[in-house]
């Protein structure tokens, strides 16, 4: 007796509507289907819907959806649609340099205002016809319109591709996730991982800046949140820009690159040092800065700034002692 499997299919809430769907189908599929849009022409300009949240998870265009579902569509401008703009415009930063200067390891070091600084690790440095070169090459592979897939390995698979293809930093921090598996995106022959969806083409992004920073760096620059069709004009920070690269000095002496890096040190005997280094450091800064207050002698008032649970209160005692 032969016996048939039954199509399996799933219901997708949105809005009061139920959609009825076959398993699997990609987000891209489902945006087509159920709601007629037209995803194979989509421009920045026009605020597209680039992703959908499934019960909250954020998924792209090549996500697949498995279960039943209330989801909500997300647009371009939207908080999350400009997170994963940002997201994908640093991934493409990145593919471009896959591209062009395949033996070195590009590293994002922080944001400074409406962008993110960039540096090449080890002995390269960054040159301004370097930074042309990939300017050039980012704007011909969002000419081309190229897919950027979500795709799914192995724990193991992953790790065994990153550390095959020298991303040292990427390997070592896999090493302290558990995961059974890891989401990657695709782009040609670039694989490359991403804590945050990305847009599905690189022709989305279409609105940005790329120009040299520093001494060895560059800086990639997006749309402020409260003007997505315009790119502001540039204000540079020195300041806060020297609070990063002394950041990245201490990291240097500390031996702590990455977080991968950190991890490590905790895990081993040598993080009982790592924190006498650590508060040494610290402990000359506060006394410079103790020092520099001193020497001006008119100061009345000394604001201290930062996040919740960064320090402040520690810091500000131990600035008074």
């Amino acid at each position: 007796m032969k016996s048939f499997e039954k199509t399996k299919t799933i219901r997708l809430f949105h809005n009061g509507n139920t959609y009825e769907v076959a398993s699997g189908i990609t987000v891209q599929e489902c945006l087509e289907t159920c709601f007629g849009i037209d995803t194979s022409h989509l421009e920045y300009k026009d605020n597209p819907i680039v992703a959908v949240r499934a019960d909250n998870e954020l998924l792209p265009f090549s996500a697949r959806l498995k279960t039943d579902v209330t989801i909500e569509l997300q647009r371009l401008f939207s908080d999350l649609g400009k997170r994963m703009y940002r997201h994908t415009m640093c991934y493409l930063l990145a593919l471009a340099s896959h591209h062009l200067f395949p033996e070195r390891n590009l590293v994002i070091g922080h944001s400074l205002g409406d962008g993110y600084y960039y540096t090449y690790d080890q002995i390269y440095g960054l040159d301004p016809k370097d930074v042309k070169a990939l300017d050039e090459c980012m704007r011909t592979l969002i000419k081309q319109d190229i897919p950027i897939e979500r795709e799914v390995l192995s724990y193991r698979a992953a790790l065994e591709y990153f550390s095959r293809e020298g991303f040292t930093a990427t390997a070592t921090l896999l090493e302290y996730r558990n995961d059974p598996t890891i989401t990657l995106y695709r782009c040609d022959d670039f694989l490359d991982i991403s804590y945050e969806p990305l847009l599905h083409s690189t022709a989305l992004i279409s609105l940005w800046d790329l120009r040299p920073y520093g001494d060895r760096g560059m800086l990639l620059r997006y749309p402020h949140a409260k003007t997505p069709l315009t790119l502001d004009m540039f204000k540079d920070n020195p300041l806060l820009f020297s609070v990063f690269r002394e950041y990245k000095i201490w990291g240097n002496i500390l031996k702590v690159d990455c977080l991968g890096a950190m991890n490590q040190i905790c895990g081993s005997k040598d993080i009982k040092t790592f924190i006498r280094m650590n508060e040494d450091l610290q402990h000359r800064k506060i006394s410079d800065i103790a020092d520099m207050v001193v020497r001006k002698a008119t100061v009345k008032v000394v604001f201290i700034a930062g996040p919740s649970s960064s320090g402040k209160t520690t810091f500000s005692k131990r600035l008074a002692i």
